[in-house]
């Protein structure tokens, strides 16, 4: 099936949980008319599309979508000798990599698939298949318009009301792709915005609130006595001639002028006293905890400093993108992967745009035997030069059990430390003898022997070491 349904047609999942199973022409026009399907406390309805208004949750759904989409994707295989190899000519390989279906590229694919997680919990999509039973592409289902369900006997499918038709089609499980969020019956995800309804709700009402603000300018609450009585007509002109003078933004903070002894009176609370700024900066803060997007992500700078940016980027990274990456990773590898294949995420992605890290990172793997020019060549999408595929190590570094077998095999039979042991030794006893020696035989001029001894005492350790160093070498 193709994908011809915007993200603005929202409707809950939830909602259609319950009334998918009948599904008369009059539910499925409502359930596509798009309407209603929340609300909160504040009085402001929250729904998957009126959620995006909010600043905080346009912003994480973007920031996740966005990240997921922005990583390679690649497809590997196990080598039989160890080590694994990319898989770039399976078919599998254009499709999670390039094209998913004729429609998108790999990116919009992902992303919107992202957008359905944070927004309803759940991302669908349908498995084409030729008739060798090959994967040959990936369509999109709103996630509003699919249900998981089990037939009588147990078994999972997936009921579908088609956009733009209103008809319903049944998958069986291994046609649809489904990544779930957090939920709570292995069947399907919770929704975030539902479950933060009254969360996301405040935030709605508080920008509402800031907008009707500054929309009435000087006559937020105020009250104009008039000494006299005035008639409807009267009020009603003296209404409009207040709001079209005073009234709105462009006119604010304008000097009032009365006449008759009418008499000019604000009420209300100021937004400063009823913490207007901090009650927006607490909902920005709890949107992104829900969502566990680092404040840095979606803009909101109060309290960071370049050290706990830096850390709050890693922490990105591990906490956040990792546990989503594995999540698509697992159901990739369940459902279109075959023969041993399998997807792999490269969040080394996140960092392409921090050199000096990339740099750190490539250092430290190639001293430790684990990555070859030609691999940090081809990710940083250079080409591979002769003799490029070779791992190095530091000849300076030997494991701690094998250093006497590494010096033996350098310098000859005897162990190491017995060479040593018998070259200090040597040497202690030979200063020994000569100091006595020349002490009786002339104890005043001892100093004088002292000087000339040890000016030729380098030469005669160089001379004892020599062995150890492989025949000078």
């Amino acid at each position: 099936m193709g994908y011809n349904e915007s993200l603005a047609n929202c409707l809950e999942a939830h909602k259609l949980a319950s009334e998918a199973r009948t599904a008369s022409p009059s539910t499925i026009k409502r359930i596509l008319s798009g309407e209603s399907c929340g609300s909160s406390s504040s009085g402001v309805s929250v729904t998957p599309e009126s959620s995006m208004r909010a600043s905080a949750v346009w912003a994480c759904v973007r920031v996740l979508s966005t990240s997921l989409a922005a990583l390679p994707l690649h497809v590997y295989q196990d080598k039989p000798s160890g080590g694994r190899l990319l898989a770039k000519d399976q078919a599998i390989y254009d499709i999670l990599h390039r094209t998913p279906n004729t429609e998108m590229t790999s990116f919009t694919f992902r992303q919107l698939q992202m957008a359905h997680l944070c927004l309803y919990g759940n991302a669908y999509a349908e498995i084409a298949f030729n008739n060798f039973g090959d994967v040959t592409g990936l369509w999109p289902i709103p996630a509003w318009c699919c249900e998981p369900m089990r037939s009588p006997s147990g078994e999972l499918y997936y009921r579908i009301i088609i956009p733009g038709t209103g008809q319903q089609k049944n998958l069986p499980a291994y046609k649809v792709l489904h990544v779930m969020g957090l939920g709570t019956d292995g069947m399907k995800g919770l929704s975030p915005i539902r479950l933060h309804a009254e969360t996301i709700g405040v935030s709605l009402a508080a920008t509402q609130f800031g907008a009707l603000f500054f929309g009435q300018g000087a006559n937020v609450g105020g009250i104009v006595e008039h000494p006299g009585h005035l008639t409807v007509e009267g009020s009603q002109k003296l209404r409009g001639q207040l709001n079209e003078k005073y009234g709105g933004l462009g006119k604010a903070h304008r000097l009032m002028l009365l006449e008759e002894g009418m008499k000019y009176t604000k009420v209300g609370i100021p937004p400063e006293e009823a913490q207007f700024i901090e009650t927006l900066q607490f909902h920005i803060e709890d949107i992104a905890r829900i969502y566990g997007v680092q404040l840095h992500k979606i803009g909101h700078l109060l309290r960071a400093t370049n050290n706990n940016i830096e850390h709050q980027g890693i922490e990105f990274v591990t906490d956040t993108m990792l546990p989503w990456a594995v999540n698509w990773e697992m159901e990739y590898d369940r459902k279109v992967c075959r023969n041993g294949l399998y997807t792999k995420h490269s969040l080394e992605g996140l960092l392409r745009g921090d050199s000096a890290a990339r740099a750190a990172l490539y250092t430290a793997l190639f001293y430790l035997s684990s990555i070859s020019p030609n691999e940090i060549r081809e990710k940083e999408e250079m080409n591979p030069i002769e003799a490029g595929d070779r791992y190095f190590v530091q000849a300076n570094l030997v494991p701690a059990d094998k250093i006497d077998s590494y010096i033996n095999k350098n310098t000859g039979s005897v162990p190491a430390r017995n060479l040593l042991s018998e070259s200090i030794k040597k040497i202690a006893e030979r200063d020994k003898e000569n100091l006595l020696k020349a002490y009786q035989k002339d104890p005043a001029g001892i100093e004088k022997w002292a000087e000339a001894y040890f000016r030729e005492f380098p030469g005669y350790i160089e001379k004892q070491i020599t062995p150890l160093l492989g025949n000078g070498e």
